[in-house]
């Protein structure tokens, strides 16, 4: 396994919006376009979410437990997929109108090599940021 800590940036909106969001399946679930698949609720804060997606060219399944801390964050072990065997938290510092996004965790894969497992999830996760801040920006109204 391999610490990742990855400071993903800043939601230019406020933490309530934030999560707000993060807990909507339907605003959510739409945002990551790759991802076509389901959310089954397992507890009150904890759900399954499984889904396809591509990676290099190939149908994937990926599937994660994730459990809700809010205000917090939410830890993920991850099930099935790439990085099957990790588990992470993403954290959610509130910065005013803003929002800051941190995640941390142990990272393992049996695709790829221990040295390369650092930079492939800085890129799924910076990719992962990416789609849910545009999509924040439009809920909030907010430019950039």
């Amino acid at each position: 396994m391999v610490l990742v800590e990855d400071e993903s940036g800043t939601f230019e909106a406020p933490l309530p919006v934030v999560w707000k969001f993060l807990q909507s399946p339907e605003e959510h679930g739409r945002v990551h376009r790759q991802r076509k698949g389901s959310l089954r609720l397992l507890s009150e804060n904890q759900v399954l979410a499984a889904w396809e997606q591509e990676v290099e060219g190939a149908a994937v399944k990926v599937s994660n437990r994730i459990t809700l801390l809010p205000p917090l964050g939410f830890a993920v072990e991850v099930l099935e997929g790439p990085f099957a065997g990790s588990k992470f938290f993403n954290y959610y510092l509130p910065r005013g109108e803003r929002t800051e996004v941190l995640v941390v965790g142990d990272f393992v894969s049996k695709s790829l090599p221990e040295g390369e497992v650092p930079a492939a999830v800085h890129r799924y996760l910076a990719e992962v940021f990416r789609e849910d801040e545009e999509a924040l920006r439009r809920k909030a109204g907010v430019g950039r």
